[in-house]
């Protein structure tokens, strides 16, 4: 009875430990790019996080930092499908306002490139405050939405 009480415990463990490494949600990657929103030089050891995949990077001397298996995402709130996921972006830097970009664009199996201008704390414009941002949904979905509501 034992033997059978601990093999059936391993199955379900494996089972268990498969099924949390096994998902089925499909990713891109990004390359990300941070620069001086003044000077335009790169930004180094920018922290870099995509929340729904709770995944970090942080950028190198050159302002670069790829990250990978970005979940992609699909809105569910229209009718018609947008044909691509969307992910947010973090960026924190001491001395730097934090950043921010929502919806950002991706699709499945997908490399994107994406540039970040982040502004320091103790210039005269800044206020201290996050920059937020919002990628604008691709064109062509844009119109069939209008479109299909128009009557």
């Amino acid at each position: 009875m034992k033997k059978i009480f601990l093999i059936l415990l391993c199955l379900i463990l494996i089972f268990t430990g498969c099924s949390k490494n096994n998902k089925n949600t499909a990713t891109g990657s990004v390359n990300f790019t941070v620069l001086d929103g003044f000077s335009g030089l790169p930004v180094e050891n920018v922290k870099i996080v995509v929340p729904e995949g709770e995944l970090i990077g942080y950028t190198d001397s050159l302002g670069k930092c790829s990250i990978s298996d970005i979940p992609v995402i699909f809105d569910q709130r229209y009718p018609i499908k947008q044909g691509y996921g969307t992910f947010s972006v973090l960026g924190y830097k001491e001395g730097y306002n934090d950043y921010a970009l929502f919806f950002a664009q991706i699709n499945e199996q997908q490399e994107r490139n994406i540039k970040i201008y982040m502004f320091k704390t103790d210039t005269p414009f800044s206020s201290g405050t996050p920059l937020s941002t919002i990628e604008s949904p691709n064109n062509d979905w844009v119109k069939d939405i209008l479109e299909k509501y128009r009557k």
